[in-house]
């Protein structure tokens, strides 16, 4: 009995293990591939769209080079589970990579996902991160896409990260 529970809570583990990101602690990029294959085929059969958001913290490589990386850690999670806190509960955040992660948004609109991604950008500038002694300023850009029923993820995914692009370029967060 003893072996087969820890069979059980071994195989849960590495589950755990391969589908979120040890750092932040949401899902990564592979459950991000599987929940949005879902979407597309839940799309696809009753008609419900849903919107993704491209995220990416501004200025990152600054906070790395000016604090060091376990400052630029901490963002990472606070962003993180920031963001996963802002969201609705049918909607997933996940880590694409680096400082970039991206939301799902079920049965949003693209002006519906638009105002998602003002209320996630405001929050953060009126919210600094507390890092030791200082308030840093912590601020993301957005990128939206909505699913019309004829894209691929990696086009859905693509369309999403150009208008993040576009986002960073019209408000020169450029880093």
């Amino acid at each position: 009995m003893s072996l087969c529970l820890s069979n059980v809570l071994a195989r849960e583990q590495l589950e755990y293990i391969a589908n979120y990101d040890r750092l932040t602690g949401v899902a990564n990029r592979r459950l991000m591939e599987s929940s949005i294959s879902e979407e597309l085929i839940r799309q696809k059969r009753y008609g419900v769209s849903f919107a993704v958001l491209f995220i990416d913290c501004n200025r990152f490589k600054k906070i790395n080079d000016t604090y060091g990386h376990d400052c630029g850690d901490q963002v990472l999670v606070y962003v993180a589970q920031t963001l996963k806190q802002l969201i609705r509960e049918n909607d997933r955040c996940f880590r694409y990579a680096g400082d970039e992660f991206v939301v799902t948004l079920a049965s949003q609109t693209y002006d519906e996902s638009l105002v998602a991604a003002r209320r996630l950008c405001k929050y953060f500038v009126d919210h600094p991160m507390q890092y030791e002694d200082k308030s840093l300023p912590i601020t993301i850009s957005c990128g939206s896409a909505v699913s019309d029923g004829t894209l691929t993820m990696q086009e859905l995914l693509k369309k999403a990260d150009q208008q993040l692009y576009l986002s960073k370029k019209m408000t020169e967060f450029e880093d």
